[in-house]
């Protein structure tokens, strides 16, 4: 097992297109390959370094980031690599591009193409294209917002007691998706057939294209939910810091739109065996 320590604290992780990319609490980011070599370094621009980052998204090129003052900034990854070796890692070299406000702390942002799209505490999801600098267009919740995620020509969001689901191009609601309980966060698997949502009660799974609801698995507050990538198991996490592995399988493996599941299976390991301290998980990948 290997152990990567970025000298900061918080840290946020994310999958983008088969790399492992980790920002610590000041916007220090370290991109690494699924064994844990480090392929490129960056630090967030020296003009934001006191707002702590909540929020990391990005693509092959760019990278975005959210803070705690409701700042998102993004920064071009074509620069390619600058010349030097420091120390261990050799420096990405990144164009910053433009920056927007929220009222308050940002907790979530996508990247697709040029589009990127930001969630806050202000109840308000904003989606801006970096190329040019311009905002497409302004929507909200009746709450926080905690997560948003590009999915083709949609925004998928998690906030209030609900999932929105909006056309991307000019911003449309589409459909909603109401729950009894707060909703935390939600994932999709890697065909987009699946849509998880972690919520107080637990965690809801729904067919995506029909937005029938498939299963409910009861958990204590469940605050963040993965699919692996063959979408047969979801990671979730409970506030109290217990992390339950769940194995889903079906009937026909050809066909993933049954209205039922044939086994459930769930172990849970006390996050104290884990991580270093003991407490409420706040973010992974998986």
């Amino acid at each position: 097992m290997k152990t990567i320590e970025l000298g900061g604290w918080q840290p946020l992780v994310r999958f983008i297109n088969g790399e492992i990319v980790i920002s610590d609490f000041y916007g220090k980011l370290a991109i690494f390959n699924k064994s844990l070599d480090v392929l490129k370094t960056f630090q967030r621009s020296i003009t934001t370094f006191n707002y702590n980052v909540r929020s990391l998204g990005g693509n092959n090129n760019y990278i975005a980031y959210g803070d705690s003052n409701g700042t998102v900034d993004y920064y071009s990854r074509t620069g390619g690599f600058e010349p030097k070796v420091s120390k261990f890692f050799l420096t990405l070299k990144t164009i910053y591009k433009g920056t927007y406000k929220h009222g308050q702390r940002v907790t979530s942002v996508d990247v697709q193409n040029v589009i990127v799209a930001s969630g806050s505490i202000d109840y308000k999801i904003q989606v801006w294209n970096m190329k040019t600098s311009l905002k497409l267009f302004e929507v909200a919740h009746e709450g926080w917002v905690r997560c948003v995620k590009i999915v083709d020509e949609m925004l998928v969001s998690c906030g209030d007691q609900t999932i929105r689901i909006w056309n991307l191009k000019n911003g449309n609601l589409l459909h909603t998706l109401y729950f009894p309980s707060w909703c935390y966060n939600f994932d999709l698997n890697s065909e987009k057939t699946l849509l998880a949502v972690a919520h107080v009660k637990g965690v809801s799974i729904y067919n995506f294209s029909s937005r029938s609801k498939l299963m409910e698995i009861e958990l204590d507050t469940a605050s963040d939910v993965r699919f692996n990538e063959s979408g047969t198991r979801l990671i979730v996490s409970q506030h109290d810091g217990k992390i339950f592995k769940i194995d889903l399988s079906w009937n026909d493996e050809k066909t993933v739109h049954h209205n039922y599941w044939n086994t459930i299976n769930i172990w849970y390991t006390p996050v104290t065996q884990m991580l270093p301290k003991k407490g409420k998980v706040g973010a992974f990948a998986y």
